[in-house]
């Protein structure tokens, strides 16, 4: 009876075997280790936060640098820049990622989602992946502060005394213009005699 036991337990020892060697193991996934956000920014080129405002492939005729597997960075992400905490980055950027999170790509990236960004710069290729700390972002983006209180307005001059707020510069003002009617009748006065006389 026992030997009848014995090719059972063998063959059920080796079907085991089999699957778990055919089973996925732990040591391929993806193991990043824990590093504090001022060593990510230190190890970082470029760290900014952005939205995607547009997700495509790769172009297979893409020039890459001559250490950068181009079966890994599959995708691209056009990022528009909204804050650089690091490095310089103007406008809109694009980002070379890999949706293989098994091989510590970033996984699917979504279009109109905001992310902080911690990339390398190779050769004019910007890329990131899961170990650099890349991270999405939650809630809207930071609103503005507010520009400069305009200026007060100035306030009015008073009128100078005896005058008019509104009297042009050139204009008499005040008591002149009766100053001037008597000097015109005291100068035409001696006139007015002359030719009774004559």
């Amino acid at each position: 009876m026992s030997m009848r036991i014995r090719p059972t337990v063998l063959w059920a020892a080796a079907t085991v075997a089999l699957a778990l060697a055919a089973s996925p193991r732990r040591a391929d996934a993806c193991r990043c280790m824990p590093r504090s956000p001022d060593v990510l920014r230190q190890d970082a080129d470029l760290v900014f936060e952005g939205e995607i405002i547009k997700i495509a492939p790769a172009d297979p005729k893409e020039l890459l640098p001559p250490d950068v597997d181009p079966s890994y960075y599959t995708q691209r992400a056009t990022f528009r820049i909204e804050k650089v905490i690091k490095g310089e980055a103007h406008g809109v950027i694009v980002l070379a990622y890999s949706e293989d999170t098994a091989r510590c790509g970033l996984g699917d990236l979504q279009r109109g989602s905001r992310y902080l960004v911690y990339a390398k710069r190779k050769d004019g290729l910007i890329t990131s992946s899961l170990c650099s700390g890349t991270e999405k972002l939650q809630g809207p983006p930071p609103v503005p502060p507010p520009g400069p209180a305009p200026a007060p307005a100035p306030a009015p001059v008073p009128p100078p005394h005896g005058g008019c707020a509104h009297c042009g510069a050139g204009e008499p003002t005040g008591a002149a213009p009766l100053i001037l009617a008597v000097a015109a009748a005291v100068l035409l006065r001696p006139r007015r005699r002359a030719r009774a006389a004559g």
